[in-house]
This record gives structure tokens, C-alpha cells and sequence, in this order.
């Protein structure tokens, strides 16, 4: 007896609003820099988790996925805030919970609504295997060396017109 008759996967499109989350770690100036590009220069509303009402929520992951579910694209801000050494090697990483908070996204919104940002500058990070096949944006001092590039992935998405 076939135990599985009708199977149907069942995808759910992102819904499609104009909130953006930014994923970030430590560096301050390049989350605020590419905030300031998303909204006013997008018309975009982004979603800093640090600067959100906890509205009640008792865990950090519950308030991630709150705020997470209620938008349509992901950006992931890599920039080099560790240090790790491994093996006699030093080299720099983005912080562990930009790393899982874009697998998050992958996961949820599909690899076409999020971006990889890099900073790849004089200080090299150390990227993932599993994130070696995913599109990166790389900048070197500045995010807004990527404004096209931004402005292309989120028309092509239909985040904005």
C-alpha cells in the first residue's frame, strides 16, 4: 500500500511590502549608511532588530521572527567584526548571528529576496562554504559604492518601481 498518495509542496511567496531587514553586526556606520539609503533615498521602511518595541516578547529569536516575518526582502551586512583564529590562522568574520540571521532568510524569503553586502576591504573576511555560491555585493569603504547594484536587485524583485 503507497503510504504517500498525494503529496504537494507547498511554497509561500514572500509577501511583497515595502519593509526591508537589515541584518548587522557591530559596525554601526555601515548598517546606519545603508538604513539611510533604503529609506530615504528607496522610500523603504527598514527594520533595525535593536531598535524594535520588544511588544511583550520574552525571547530575542521570538522577536527576530516577529519582525522578520513581516518583511519582504533580507539584506545581510557582513562586515569584519570577529576575529577567529583556527589552526595557527587569524582571520576576520562577520558576527555569528548575521551568519545564521541570513540562513534564516535564505530559508524563508528564498535566495532571490536577500543580499549578501561584504566589506572587502584591506581586511579580507573569511567566507563560509555554504555561502560561496550566493551572490555577494562587495564594497570597500563605503556601502553607497553599491546604490546601482541596490537599487537593480530591489526593482528586479518588485520591491520598488
Amino acid at each position: 500500500m503507497d503510504l504517500i498518495e498525494n503529496t504537494e509542496t507547498i511554497i509561500e511567496e514572500p509577501i511583497m511590502n515595502k519593509n526591508v531587514f537589515i541584518i548587522h553586526g557591530h559596525n554601526e556606520a555601515k548598517w546606519r549608511e545603508l538604513e539611510k539609503i533604503l529609506k530615504t533615498d528607496f522610500g523603504l521602511n527598514p527594520i533595525i532588530l535593536g531598535e524594535q518595541p520588544d511588544k511583550g516578547i520574552t525571547t530575542l529569536i521570538d522577536k527576530f521572527e516577529f519582525y522578520a516575518d513581516q518583511c519582504s526582502y533580507a539584506f545581510a551586512l557582513f562586515t569584519p567584526d570577529d576575529i577567529v583564529e583556527n589552526k595557527g590562522n587569524k582571520y576576520f568574520q562577520a558576527r555569528p548571528n548575521v551568519i545564521f540571521e541570513l540562513g534564516w532568510f535564505v530559508a524563508r524569503l528564498g535566495r532571490r529576496n536577500t543580499c549578501l553586502i561584504l566589506q572587502d576591504n584591506h581586511e579580507t573576511i573569511q567566507m563560509f562554504s555554504d555561502f560561496q555560491g550566493v551572490i555577494q555585493k562587495r564594497f570597500k569603504q563605503d556601502v553607497k559604492e553599491l546604490y546601482r547594484d541596490i537599487m537593480l536587485e530591489l526593482k528586479d524583485v518588485g520591491v520598488i518601481q
